[in-house]
């Protein structure tokens, strides 16, 4: 793992990436099979997918059938991609109610050196603790 910082890259040993490959798998859809599968989804369906769900449908699709099961969660709202999801649907979706004022809302952000710890910390303190489900 030391490449990455100085070359960019790291290689996986043979036996390690047999591993992986066992318990993963990825692929990719292009921009024509994302709105396609928006599109197909709304018609369908009538569920509204975001351009990033929708790869992961695209993507899941051909597994269904087999013995595994095949989970793919929503990523987004639609309404943060509207040009993609209305160019593949011809609908313009639409911020949820509890957004509907978004863009009247003050922006916030707040600027941390680039130091891993000063991030860390930073989410520490603004991260609320969970009690452990029993």
């Amino acid at each position: 793992m030391s490449g990455l910082g100085q070359s960019g890259s790291f290689t996986v040993p043979g036996k390690g990436l047999a591993a992986i490959r066992k318990l993963f798998r990825a692929d990719r859809a292009n921009e024509s099979q994302t709105s396609g599968t928006i599109a197909g989804t709304q018609q369908a369906s009538a569920y509204l997918l975001d351009p990033h769900t929708a790869v992961g449908v695209s993507v899941a699709r051909p597994l269904l059938g087999g013995d595994t099961p095949v989970i793919t969660l929503a990523t987004a709202h639609p309404a943060k991609f509207p040009a993609a999801v209305a160019a593949a649907t011809g609908i313009e979706p639409a911020l949820p109610v509890w957004l509907a004022d978004l863009y009247e809302r003050e922006e916030r952000l707040t600027v941390l050196d680039n130091d891993q710890g000063e991030v860390e910390r930073f989410i520490s303190a603004r991260t609320r603790v969970l009690e452990e489900v029993k």
